[in-house]
């Protein structure tokens, strides 16, 4: 069967007509234009993040400040060399004491029972000496006479080696005896005063248990507690300002001077820091006190808000410093000195009048532009 062409018609089979394939079309002409702007849009360079910057500064002189408590130099621990039973307690925390005074008391009668035994002791021994050395020398006179015989005199000169260990023995007991009678009473071994009790009264200690600390009325220091960061600026020899009397309307000052400078750090990251005061001091023992230190910068140290630093794992310091013709930044390591309440020391890598990002700078990226805002 033959097929005929309408007229007009181009032999081509034309495809019919869709609504749908029609609005697709129009929809993709309208969205590509608008896609294009977008991304030229994206493009555009973006504007300057605003971020407050801060000039460094010479770091100029600053004031430290540490706190501490006053102790004796010559302190001790003082114990019985005896044990026994606390009896009495003569002196107690802060009292003033001269050498010698008895400070505690253990329960005397034990002590002064066993002396009594060492002294009958001692004195059975007396005679039994004298009884032995009499058999020893007769009993040497008549082996000498031949009226004795050998065996005889050795026995004789054996007791008497016996009765005279006897009576050693007994001597070196009334004397420990005597000894511990007087070691039950703990004496003051210097003028001072008592800075702490460690023991109650009808309490049992052991000989060498400590009983009372002690403290001497010697020359007296300050003992500091200071952090690692701060030991950059302490030096033994330096003098400082100390402030004592802390509780009245008016502290009072004494100049100190550092004699100690711990390196090797205590428990909680802290360092012991010693600080003589004058002998004439009228501090007491346990007080405390507030040591101040002027501590005067290095020409090239400049300060910077502690906010300006960032700290990297592996512990480095670092800076964003503006370039100021490009407004851009760049991160710089830097060397850390000592803080100084909100502001910390820069000892290397940053010179005075360089402009630093004073906040935020950990969420801007290394070489890139910003809108400074200088802050006074």
């Amino acid at each position: 069967m033959n097929t005929s062409v309408p007229t007009g018609s181009t032999g081509r089979r034309e495809a019919p007509f869709h609504l749908g394939s029609a609005l697709g079309v129009a929809a993709l002409g309208l969205i590509l234009p608008f896609a294009g702007c977008a991304g030229k849009k994206d493009q555009a360079p973006q504007a300057p993040i605003p971020a407050i910057v801060k000039r460094a500064e010479p770091a100029g002189a600053a004031v430290s400040e540490w706190s501490g408590s006053v102790r004796t130099r010559q302190g001790s621990t003082l114990a019985f060399s005896v044990p026994g039973r606390v009896q009495r307690i003569l002196a107690d925390v802060g009292d003033p004491v001269a050498a010698g005074t008895v400070l505690v008391e253990l329960d005397q009668e034990p002590f002064e029972l066993q002396l009594r035994q060492a002294e009958a002791e001692a004195r059975a021994a007396v005679p039994a000496l004298a009884e032995a050395k009499r058999r020893r020398e007769a009993e040497q006179r008549l082996w000498s006479a031949g009226s004795t015989s050998q065996t005889e005199y050795e026995a004789a000169v054996s007791a008497h080696a016996a009765a005279q260990s006897r009576a050693e023995a007994a001597d070196a007991s009334l004397s420990l005896a005597r000894r511990a009678l007087r070691e039950s009473r703990l004496v003051a071994p210097v003028d001072g005063r008592v800075s702490q009790r460690l023991v109650q009264p009808a309490q049992v200690v052991a000989a060498g248990s400590p009983v009372m600390e002690f403290d001497s009325d010697a020359s007296v220091e300050a003992v500091l507690t200071v952090s690692t960061s701060r030991l950059i600026d302490l030096a033994v020899g330096q003098p400082v300002e100390v402030r004592y009397r802390l509780t009245d309307d008016t502290p009072r000052l004494l100049t100190g001077r550092i004699t100690h400078v711990g390196r090797r750090g205590l428990a909680g990251g802290v360092h012991e820091v010693l600080i003589a005061l004058p002998d004439n001091a009228a501090v007491v023992p346990g007080e405390p006190v507030l040591a101040r230190l002027a501590v005067q910068s290095v020409g090239t140290e400049v300060k910077l808000p502690a906010t300006a630093v960032q700290t990297a794992v592996g512990g480095a310091a670092s800076v964003l410093v503006l370039n100021e013709e490009s407004q851009t930044v760049k991160r710089r390591e830097v060397r850390l000195g000592s803080p100084r309440g909100d502001e910390i020391t820069i000892t290397a890598g940053l010179r005075s009048g360089e402009l630093v990002v004073a906040v935020g700078g950990v969420f801007l990226r290394d070489g890139q532009t910003i809108r400074p805002l200088l802050r006074d």
